[in-house]
């Protein structure tokens, strides 16, 4: 047989052309479906750094790192302990957020430490910034704040601490940390003190210990003190209820009740916008009307609060 030189090309082309078709290979050239990352091959990176802060007075801290990106399939692990080389140390599993809270009831030295966690292993430790030297201080059992005052005069009193040197009392016009927020300080004997001129709003305090210029943990208030020295306008009737059409001209306008009305106010006219109304005052919630001419009539009606008319 006469060899051409072609046969070898072609038989590379058509092993070529099998290669492509073959399960296998076009399953190695797919790519993995989107949304689903691809799970890490390498251990976590240490963190940087955590933060620690170098004292608690009430037994809570909390330690800061910086987070894992959420494509990292990494959390943290925390551990603390009462001695530098972490002998028996508590550990914290799970973190993503970038912090831990810790609690801790006995006062002393506490150290800290945070490593990554993924699924192919760990990393290194990353020590504290520094160790927390944990001084529990006692708080004031309680502090009183009054429910509503209508002058903006009104007394915040507490529980005294023993021990205390001074106590700090914190004001703020609203539940988080106001611009307009206030810190006043007194004397170990001042445990009332009374607040004046204060305007309409509503009023939050806590209240803490010093001790020897160290401040204790705060005690807040169950509640804010409402001001209003300006009363609010009485409420207004909710429905009434008045007959379309009556045909013997005997019918009935009845409304719903109203707290504190001590009787309520019924206006009637010829025309919508009541330029020239009759009034009755009834302690009921009901009218009984009589007409003996025919005509379209218009109601309203306002319960009456200690000689005040409301709307």
């Amino acid at each position: 047989m006469k060899r051409t030189g072609k046969t070898p090309f072609l038989a590379f082309f058509f092993g070529l052309f099998l290669a492509l078709q073959s399960p296998s290979s076009a399953q190695s050239l797919s790519p993995p479906a989107s949304g689903y990352p691809l799970p890490p091959v390498v251990a976590p990176f240490a963190p940087s750094c955590l933060r620690v802060p170098s004292t608690s007075v009430d037994g809570a801290i909390r330690v800061t790192w910086p987070p894992y990106p959420t494509d990292y399939c990494a959390t943290a692990q925390v551990e603390y302990d009462t001695v530098p080389f972490f002998a028996n140390p508590v550990s914290l599993w799970g973190m993503q957020a970038g912090y831990a809270d810790v609690a801790v009831t006995a006062n002393g030295t506490y150290y800290f430490r945070v490593r990554g966690v993924n699924s192919a292993g760990v990393s290194a430790w990353t020590l504290g910034s520094n160790p927390c030297v944990v001084t529990i201080l006692p708080k004031p059992d309680y502090i009183v704040v009054p429910a509503l005052s209508t002058t903006g005069t009104f007394i915040v009193y507490w529980a005294p601490v023993q021990g205390a040197a001074g106590y700090d009392l914190y004001e703020a016009p609203d539940p988080c940390n106001s611009v307009s927020a206030h810190t006043y300080s007194y004397g170990p004997s001042v445990t009332a003190v009374q607040v004046a001129s204060r305007y309409d709003a509503v009023w939050y305090y806590k209240v803490r210990g010093v001790f020897n210029g160290v401040p204790g943990p705060w005690r807040s208030a169950a509640n804010g003190c409402i001001v209003q020295t300006v009363p609010p306008p009485p409420p207004a009737v909710p429905y009434i209820n008045v007959p379309p059409v009556s045909k013997t001209g005997l019918y009935v306008v009845d409304w719903g009740s109203v707290a504190g009305a001590a009787e309520y106010e019924v206006f009637e006219d010829a025309q919508a916008w009541f330029p020239n109304p009759s009034t009755t005052k009834v302690s009921s919630t009901s009218l009984t009307v009589t007409k003996t001419q025919e005509g379209t009539f218009y109601y309203r009606v306002r319960g009456i609060f200690s000689g005040t008319p409301g709307t």
